[in-house]
């Protein structure tokens, strides 16, 4: 597989029981994520009809956020509105830098920060480079070009 900057290629995905297994998500709460909440998708279609969905690289860096966010303690409603202020403002959520205290989340954007949702406590700082580090090598075990 080509990488370039520790990135896996474009062109490569992992299946969803990949997903699965190696993120310790349940196939339906991440069908509940991609149906009801429509807050994530597998991005890569193959096939001819294009019915086979694979993760993308960044879909993977997506997904661990969430759940960085989710196991520190944010709603999922405040989820939702966190990747709803990044979209509107033309953010992507695996490019944010964001921090959470387990109810408020904040972005820094040009070495501002904004607050998306509120209340405060203690600060959490996801993991960054291990979120990169593990998608990388998740990729570099499982994934399936297209």
């Amino acid at each position: 597989m080509q990488s370039i900057k520790g990135v896996p290629a474009v062109n490569r995905g992992i299946t969803s029981r990949t997903i699965y297994d190696s993120l310790g998500i349940s196939p339906q709460l991440l069908s509940y994520w991609v149906r009801k909440n429509k807050i994530i998708s597998p991005s890569i279609r193959r096939g001819k009809s294009g019915f086979t969905s694979l993760w993308s690289f960044y879909d993977v860096l997506d997904l661990k956020t969430i759940l960085g966010l989710r196991r520190h303690g944010l709603s999922m409603q405040k989820v939702r509105k966190v990747i709803r202020w990044l979209r509107r403002h033309g953010h992507a959520l695996h490019s944010a830098n964001l921090a959470t205290d387990g109810e408020t989340c904040w972005i820094n954007l040009n070495d501002q920060t904004v607050e998306i949702v509120k209340k405060t406590d203690q600060l959490i700082l996801l993991d960054w480079k291990g979120i990169i580090r593990y998608c990388v090598e998740l990729f570099d075990n499982g994934g399936i070009d297209r």
